[in-house]
């Protein structure tokens, strides 16, 4: 039976992984790519010293309102057994963790990841291995996906949030009857900018949802504080519970935009309940349409 792997590390590189099944006599095609995809309220760091490698590699752990880049994969029953030894899971040093990964339609997607054991995991960064960091910012890379939290993990720092804006499009905007709170957690001047969907007209407020390529949304690109999570105050604003909860009437995404001056991705919320007989919001713009 096959599975949903999502990769963060070195495994995203296709070369890498076939390495290590030519040095085990193993064969690679078990493991197959699907997309490109996020793994939310999660972070990269260097917290562990693999001996293989003779150097840092990196592990995940939690961090609400930041998200880690890499990549989904199929793998059949063969190949987790080669993940789980390439892993070192049976001498305690990953283990599986159950997790859902964001596609860049905003949807959810039950997969399996790994995550350093408490027991492996170092109390200081430990400095990657020789070539490992390339490795992984190459695959990022290839995938259009940024570099700048494996960049700064690999330095010993803590990365910026990942992404680092909150796209808006509603209440939230400057000047509606939200946007206090989204003040709240802005680090700076907000910009006008697009955002690839639809917006749907739910009387006192609009929903994202997914439209065609050509489709655009107006609204701000908020830079985002550091400090205390910046999405409990959004979350419940937007109704969204955790990511799996049947409840919530939108989903905390993140989604590419294109052309955007200041960042190629951003947080923003996906309308995901009842839309019969909902109408579409005017061009495409909230606060032109209510003028």
């Amino acid at each position: 039976m096959k599975k949903l792997y999502f990769a963060y590390g070195s495994n995203l590189s296709a070369s890498d992984w076939r390495r290590y099944c030519a040095r085990i006599e193993a064969s690679p095609e078990g493991l197959r790519f699907l997309r490109a995809a996020w793994l939310p309220d999660w972070e990269t760091s260097f917290h562990y010293r693999s001996e293989t490698r003779q150097g840092g590699a990196l592990t995940i752990h939690r961090r609400p309102g930041t998200a880690v880049p890499g990549a989904l994969f199929e793998a059949d029953e063969e190949t987790w057994a080669l993940l789980d030894r390439k892993e070192g899971v049976a001498a305690g040093y990953y283990a599986r963790v159950d997790v859902i990964a964001l596609d860049e339609d905003g949807q959810e997607w039950p997969c399996t990841t790994y995550e350093v054991t408490e027991a492996s995991r170092t109390e200081a960064p430990v400095p990657p291995a020789d070539g490992y960091h390339e490795i992984v910012a190459a695959a990022l890379t290839e995938l259009g996906l940024p570099t700048q939290q494996l960049d700064a993990a690999a330095q010993g720092h803590t990365p910026d949030l990942l992404p680092g804006h909150l796209f808006t499009y509603g209440t939230l905007r400057q000047g509606e009857s939200r946007w206090v709170a989204a003040s709240e957690i802005a680090s700076g001047d907000v910009i006008e900018t697009r955002c690839p969907g639809i917006l749907l007209d739910l009387s006192d407020y609009p929903g994202l949802i997914n439209g065609s390529e050509d489709e655009q949304v107006m609204g701000e690109i908020v830079p985002l504080a550091a400090g205390p999570p910046w999405n409990e105050s959004i979350d419940a604003i937007e109704d969204f519970l955790g990511y799996g909860h049947p409840d919530s009437l939108y989903r905390r995404i993140i989604r590419r935009l294109e052309g955007a001056e200041l960042t190629s991705h951003a947080w923003t919320y996906l309308y995901i309940g009842p839309t019969q007989g909902l109408g579409r919001v005017r061009g495409n713009d909230w606060k032109k349409s209510r003028t």
